[in-house]
């Protein structure tokens, strides 16, 4: 429901943590896309590769570079946007009434994609500045068997957490002594503020242990639906579920996105990028300062799109969505977040991902007075 009333025109949209066309290279894409089509032998019209096309495979390794990663192309598999790739990497190491270990709170995607392949939850609590309690995920693998950990350990959605690059390397340590996967959603990576990208825990890891997933959806082209994962020891098994799944992802987008690649073109954009959505989240925060009672807590990410709001404990924040909603506002309850239903009841995500305009000042003020009413 959360979902599908985003889309509802005319709304002021502050929950999607998707750049808006506005911030992406459209022209660009446009360009790579015609002469994709304009090839003397056009290859997009034949199937493509199990694995994915061998040119955007080359370059989704070069980029691994940027994080100190040594990737191959066999390495790479391209699927269709990061939740398939989540997917395709549980059915790889988990299976029916298993436990998988995530965060709490986390996107409530994985919660769902999990529960859909009637596996178990354990959430863990998670601190909004440095990800996931290690202690606390130690402690549950000396107590009970986990299957695997499905972690987005870089700018977390809700929180916006980032654990550090030492913490990380703790992490795989931990998972490979006790041979547990991590399952690695790194879709925000490339999203950071400061002056160098966090490390994903992939980079640590010596066993094959970590499959790490990304796509281009939340930097480049959402609508492309092109992800990829880097799934260590169980890439063919993955290979084989794929095919089972949807055979491979759309031919003529991965050669548009490895035309666009090849001219060097990406590394510039996504500096653009995030010099713009850190100034949005500034602005954002600065009218959240202005117009929120002073007693709402909010996080402070440094990379990502999303903020992490706790209202007063009295507040119910799927009330304060429905009313929104009549108001043409749209924020994302915090109760979706968690399998629990007593957790974050009173917590709200807003996005960052546009620009805070008049229309986007005027919500999160008429949000302010909502919740100073409500106290």
């Amino acid at each position: 429901e959360i979902r599908e009333t985003a889309t509802i025109k005319d709304m002021v949209n502050l929950s999607m943590p998707t750049p808006g066309p506005e911030l992406l290279p459209a022209a660009n894409l446009h360009t790579a896309l015609l002469q994709t089509i304009r090839q003397e032998k056009p290859e997009y019209l034949r199937y493509t590769m199990n694995q994915g096309e061998q040119r955007l495979r080359r370059q989704i390794a070069r980029l691994a570079l940027h994080w100190g990663g040594t990737v191959e192309e066999e390495d790479v598999v391209i699927t269709n946007g990061c939740m398939e790739a989540l997917s395709l990497c549980l059915r790889a190491v988990a299976s029916p009434g298993d436990t998988i270990v995530t965060q709490s709170p986390t996107f409530y995607g994985i919660l769902q994609t999990i529960q859909y392949m009637d596996m178990k939850v354990l959430e863990l609590p998670t601190n909004p500045m440095t990800g996931l309690c290690i202690d606390k995920l130690e402690n549950a693998l000396k107590r009970r068997k986990i299957a695997a950990c499905l972690l987005v350990n870089s700018f977390n959605n809700p929180l916006g957490s980032c654990m550090p690059d030492d913490k990380k390397k703790s992490l795989v340590g931990l998972l490979a002594r006790h041979e547990v996967p991590l399952i690695e959603d790194d879709i925000y990576g490339e999203l950071y503020f400061g002056d160098h990208r966090p490390r994903p825990a992939k980079y640590y890891d010596k066993k094959g242990l970590v499959l790490h997933c990304s796509s281009f959806s939340k930097t480049l082209a959402p609508g492309f639906r092109v992800g990829w994962t880097f799934p260590g020891r169980y890439r063919d098994k993955i290979m084989r579920i794929k095919y089972m799944n949807s055979i491979a992802a759309n031919a003529l987008l991965q050669q548009t996105l490895a035309q666009y690649l090849e001219t060097n073109r990406y590394e510039r954009h996504l500096k653009k990028l995030r010099v713009t959505i850190a100034a949005q989240m500034m602005q954002t925060l600065k009218a959240i300062s202005q117009y929120f009672p002073p007693d709402v807590y909010v996080t402070h990410p440094e990379g990502g799109m999303s903020l992490w709001l706790q209202l007063p404990a009295h507040i119910d924040s799927y009330v304060l969505y429905r009313q929104a909603l009549e108001n043409k506002i749209h924020i994302t309850p915090g109760i979706i977040f968690s399998t629990q239903k007593e957790k974050y009841t009173n917590y709200i995500r807003i996005s960052c991902a546009e620009s805070v305009n008049e229309r986007q000042q005027q919500a999160l003020a008429w949000l302010g007075d909502q919740i100073k009413k409500q106290g």
